[in-house]
């Protein structure tokens, strides 16, 4: 046995080597091919060695050479089963994997913490507290559940799943529309006992399922991301079961579960008629299918998902290789130092380099997101948290750094120059990047609709008696639109004009008889009666409600109107000029001092649908003030548009707005005329895009207000004073 060369050696001259006293195994079979799976807990890493390999490591005990240990295994399992070749890899393959230390003594490593997790997350955003251990309720608890991971169950559980999704997919404009619930604050506690709920039945379904299928389960408690409470159990001993898909369930029990209460929830929010009710079982949709699938589905962060593709991969510790893989490959781009030799060929090994580079890009999403998460959400207090964490995952990395190129390795010679210039090279990039005008402009969503609109209101209060025209019609000016009722209203009329002949009357005979005080007395009734007279036949001939000019009936109210009671001044329908559109713009408030500058010019206008860009429009005004009152309904998110809304809630209920939805942060309103041409080919209701060129925002700042835009709507910040 040779090229063992740093490993002390025996009193004959042979290497001694000792494997490591805290590693764990367990025998796995898979398709008839036994393996045996050895866990190295202080590393939380995995690997696989065939039968011979592990019986002939488990021999080198730091007393017995490796040449007595190659006979042993000989001796017990026959000859050509094990070669000396094959041996010796063994050997250098186990001390590059730190699995096997030269010389007697063989101590552990520092133990990592035992329960599997995230890993990036560090203790400022991710902790978590113990409180029991549950393996004996679990004992009591299995033969009422096991059932539910039988065959038949599954094959309920997938016929429900479908059913929940048709009838998402039957109701989808629905389903989008109670979306804007999330962004009122009324829905917050629900949604948290929602989400806990959730949490703690996903994490009882892993501990029932690993004691299902053999495992046993050690603590359980809350853990914290975030500083958001979640249940946690640990299962990690399912990693010694035989089968991978007894293992693979154990990982997927929780999500198994989770989709089994969207599915529930979907049936019954589609046939529900209660907002509590619909607004409870979307909250349960979101939590138990989306939020799932984005966290614990996703297999790049190492959560229930990350387990499952490596059992069905059959890629043990898929994450430690797909690291070193990227460590490998920044130390030969920045050092210029060669490439470590890849632990996989063939499609294993694409798959580990892709999966490398996908979890890197993702962990420094996460990391950025919860930074600006936090101080967003807990303002001056989640700066400072944002900050720590920033220190606590980027700052260990670069003292690491600084001080690997103070003193690198014997066995390495990094090239300072090479890493100076490419990150030099890199960071000037950036900055130039960041300080560049950002070639979009400044724009604003906007929809098309008639300008100006005129609004038709009760002269008189009454009853709705007759509606003569429908939503899109086209009317004629002065065309009677509906009738109302007012039976008082004409009774008064009447009187009055009674009395108002008899008051004419008595005027004459005073008149005659030349008694001119009391004639002048009936001569100011007179007056009176006939300006009340006046303003009661305006009444009544309102009574008529006529079209104010030529145009498109808009109002979706008029449906149903009949025998309705309508006040003086109620906006009883909006009649729009088909000769006249133009497109209203919502800006936002960082943006609107460059419309302003931007009055009586031409602006980008994109309307979708069009097929080009209107030629001829023109900003002619954007009003002073801004308002949360979204202008039109088909520009709020829960209407599909392209505004963040949050639902009304009774405090800030306005009769006069029809939309039961404001925007989360106010905003500017503008108009943009359109020419004739245009006017006539594009139809009302459609969204559209106004931009303008605009060179004082940077690439940076764009970004930056992107962002925190994002995460402000998302949290249901509203910015209005």
């Amino acid at each position: 046995m040779q090229g063992i060369a740093a490993a002390p050696t025996s009193a004959a001259g042979e290497p001694v080597l000792c494997l490591r006293r805290d590693l764990r195994s367990a025998l796995h079979e898979n398709r008839g091919d036994r393996y045996f799976l050895v866990e190295d807990p202080a590393r939380e890493a995995f690997f696989r060695l065939g039968l011979s390999e592990w019986h002939f490591a488990t021999k080198l005990d730091g007393e017995t050479s490796m040449a007595d240990a190659f006979s042993a295994v000989q001796e017990e399992l026959g000859d050509g089963v094990l070669t000396k070749e094959k041996a010796q890899s063994v050997c250098q393959w186990l001390m590059r994997s730190g699995l096997l230390r030269s010389g007697q003594a063989a101590p552990p490593v520092a133990a990592a913490p035992e329960v599997r997790g995230p890993g990036l997350l560090m203790s400022a955003f991710f902790f978590r507290i113990p409180l029991c251990h549950p393996d004996r309720f679990l004992d009591k608890a299995v033969p009422w559940c096991g059932w539910l991971f039988s065959w038949p169950v599954l094959l309920c559980w997938t016929l429900l799943v479908a059913m929940g999704l048709a009838s998402v997919l039957n109701h989808w404009s629905r389903f989008q529309s109670s979306a804007a619930a999330y962004f009122s604050p009324n829905t917050w506690l629900y949604l948290a006992v929602v989400w806990v709920v959730l949490k703690i039945v996903h994490e009882f379904f892993h501990a029932i399922a690993c004691k299902h299928f053999g495992g046993r389960v050690g603590s359980s408690g809350i853990a914290f991301i975030l500083f958001a409470p979640v249940a946690y159990v640990d299962v990690t001993s399912a990693w010694t079961f035989r089968s991978k898909w007894h293992r693979i369930w154990t990982s997927a029990a929780g999500m198994y579960v989770e989709f089994a209460f969207a599915a529930v929830a979907a049936i019954v929010w589609s046939s529900t008629t209660s907002p509590f009710v619909e607004n409870v079982c979307h909250s349960v949709i979101m939590a138990a299918s989306v939020t799932t699938l984005l966290f614990n589905g996703n297999p790049l962060m190492r959560f229930d998902g990350y387990y499952i593709i490596t059992d069905l991969l059959e890629i043990q510790n898929l994450y430690g290789i797909a690291r070193e893989h990227v460590r490998s490959k920044m130390r030969q781009w920045f050092f210029g130092l060669p490439a470590t030799g890849e632990p996989l060929i063939g499609w294993s090994g694409w798959v580990t380099r892709a999966y490398g580079w996908c979890s890197a890009c993702w962990r420094i999403i996460v990391c950025v997101s919860m930074m600006l998460g936090a101080a967003t959400l807990f303002h001056g207090a989640g700066i400072c948290l944002a900050i720590a964490a920033g220190c606590a995952w980027f700052g260990k990395p670069f003292f690491n750094l600084v001080r690997y190129l103070m003193s690198p390795p014997e066995t390495q010679q990094p090239s300072v120059s090479r890493f100076l210039t490419l990150t030099g090279a890199i960071t000037v990039g950036t900055l130039i990047l960041v300080i560049l005008p950002y070639p979009g402009g400044v724009s604003a969503p906007a929809i098309v609709d008639f300008e100006p609109l005129n609004y038709v209101r009760s002269e008189a209060a009454g009853f709705v008696e007759d509606v003569r025209v429908a939503t899109g019609d086209i009317v004629e000016s002065g065309q009677v639109m509906m009738t109302i009722r007012n039976d008082e209203l004409q009774t008064g009329l009447i009187q009055v004009g009674a009395e108002l002949d008899q008051a004419q009357l008595r005027a004459r005979i005073l008149h005659r008889e030349n008694d001119m005080a009391l004639y002048q007395a009936e001569q100011e009734r007179i007056a009176a009666l006939t300006e009340k007279r006046n303003n009661l036949q305006r009444q009544v001939q309102g009574l008529q409600v006529r079209a104010p000019s030529a145009g498109q009936v808009l109002s979706r109210r008029l449906y149903g109107m009949e025998g309705q009671y309508v006040e003086v001044g109620a906006t009883l329908a909006v009649v729009g000029s088909t000769d006249a559109k133009a497109v209203l713009a919502s800006v936002p408030e960082e943006y609107v001092e460059a419309f302003e500058a931007n009055v009586g010019g031409k602006p980008h206008v994109w309307v979708r649908g069009y097929g080009r860009t209107v030629q001829e429009a023109r900003l002619v005004r954007v009003e002073p003030t801004a308002s949360d009152v979204l202008r039109h309904v088909a520009l709020g998110g829960n209407a599909g548009g392209p505004i963040p809304v949050r639902a009304m809630s009774s405090g800030d209920q306005d009769a006069r707005v029809q939309s039961q939805f404001r925007m989360i942060a106010p905003r500017f309103h503008a108009v943009v005329e359109l020419g004739k041409e245009e006017s006539d080919a594009i139809e009302a209701g459609q969204l559209a895009e106004v931009r303008f060129t605009d060179w004082s925002e940077s690439v940076g700042k764009k970004l930056h207000r992107v962002v925190t835009s994002w995460i402000g709507s998302k949290l249901g910040r509203a910015n209005a004073g």
